[in-house]
């Protein structure tokens, strides 16, 4: 049976920001009531009063503090490193462009500050480098389907110990902090101990500080 408190659940659970200011008790309950009570009353085909939908929305609230996992701690044993002139590279997938990894590799100075990273996806690959290399990177895909070439990007890397692998959260801590400042993340990499972001350089310095502030308020 649908009842005002499935439908105040439901509501709120489908807008993550919401459900994230109710948990940290930021929100006014009598304010989101009366927000919420138009559509409960759209679906339960009949009036509802504000008091119950608010009992509804303090009882959720309590489940969530109730239920809530524990968190990273972020803090001294983490950092932030911020690497400027980066380029993406997106190609179609192919058996000949596994073949060519290994002259990619050749031709990035990791001492110098190279980076090279793959994502591989069911259809398409992207290939993450720094943008001197994108030319000679061009020329040596050039039997390749190119679909798109991302520029004046930047690599945002947050590293911490592997045990914050193990605690559920840790990215979605460093993706909300990032979608609350309205940073679109154009590639998502993470290993055992690091998380990089591929961002727009326009983005760079506010992407920093809010993770900035991330690490320094745990």
């Amino acid at each position: 049976m649908v009842t005002i408190a499935h439908l105040a659940e439901k509501t709120i659970r489908e807008k993550p920001f919401l459900q994230e200011a109710l948990y940290r008790r930021l929100i006014n309950y009598q304010a989101l009531a009366q927000d919420l009570a138009p559509g409960i009353e759209k679906e339960l085909g009949k009036p509802v009063k504000p008091a119950t939908v608010m009992a509804a929305i303090r009882r959720y609230a309590d489940k969530l503090e109730k239920s809530a996992t524990s968190t990273a701690v972020f803090g001294k044993d983490c950092a932030i490193e911020l690497k400027s002139k980066i380029v993406e590279i997106s190609l179609r997938r192919s058996k000949t462009l596994f073949q060519l990894v290994p002259k990619l590799f050749e031709s990035v100075d990791f001492e110098d500050g190279g980076i090279l990273n793959f994502t591989t996806g069911n259809q398409d690959i992207s290939i993450i480098t720094n943008a001197k290399y994108a030319d000679l990177f061009l020329y040596l895909l050039k039997g390749e389907n190119v679909l798109e070439v991302n520029t004046d990007l930047i690599a945002l890397s947050v590293k911490y110990p592997k045990t914050f692998r193990r605690v559920p959260g840790t990215l979605h801590q460093m993706i909300r902090v990032l979608a609350w400042e309205h940073i679109n993340i154009l590639e998502l990499i993470e290993t055992m101990t690091e998380t990089i972001f591929i961002l727009s350089e326009d983005d760079a310095m506010k992407a920093f500080k809010a993770l900035q502030r991330l690490i320094q308020e745990k």
